[in-house]
């Protein structure tokens, strides 16, 4: 190899590194910000501030979701984005009656790819596109919501089950994160 072939990847390399460096301090910072106002909420706010603060989480989850599997349609990702609201709503408001969570968790299986049958598209990504439409709004928007229902729902402790709860995912986030900086010296999958 020449060293006019050595130089591209060189400063390649220095750029991903300056990148990553970047990446990790708006981590940190958004870290440093978010989790105070996060736990302030969560121990001295009433439960229905923290869901309106999940809400808004799940609803952009969904739309970053419905961005990806249905590009460029935007009444679809508007329909995803609201059925993810319903569900939300729905699973926040239900006081604990099954019959609305198995009233959800049948409905939107089934609404989603009907929805998509009405604005159909290419057939080439049809199936993707309905089950998205069909499970997105339950991955995105119960769990989440669930956040907010442990903290309304077990009184003194809730808050601290929400804490441990999101202190699993940031640990496993930030495991993989630095394991991936500091371990990894070849992409796992290129595209992503």
């Amino acid at each position: 190899m020449t060293t006019a072939e050595a130089r591209p990847s060189a400063k390649s390399a220095k750029e991903e590194t300056k990148k990553a460096n970047s990446n990790l301090a708006v981590r940190i910072a958004t870290a440093l910000v978010g989790a105070p106002l996060i736990i302030a909420l969560l121990y001295k706010g009433p439960p229905w501030c923290f869901y309106l603060l999940v809400l808004p989480a799940a609803l952009i989850g969904a739309w970053e979701l419905f961005n990806m599997t249905h590009p460029g349609d935007r009444l679809s990702q508007a329909m995803g984005v609201g059925m993810s609201a319903a569900a939300s709503l729905a699973l926040y408001t239900s006081d604990g009656d099954t019959r609305v969570l198995a009233t959800m968790i049948v409905v939107v299986p089934l609404a989603g790819p009907l929805l998509t049958l009405v604005r159909l598209g290419d057939m080439k990504t049809a199936a993707l596109r309905a089950c998205a439409m069909g499970f997105g709004p339950l991955y995105l928007g119960v769990p989440l919501t669930l956040l907010a229902i442990m903290r309304r729902d077990l009184g003194g402790d809730g808050p601290a089950y929400v804490v441990l709860t999101i202190m699993f995912a940031w640990f496993g986030d930030t495991g993989g994160y630095f394991a991936g900086r500091f371990l990894g010296r070849h992409k796992l999958y290129e595209a992503v």
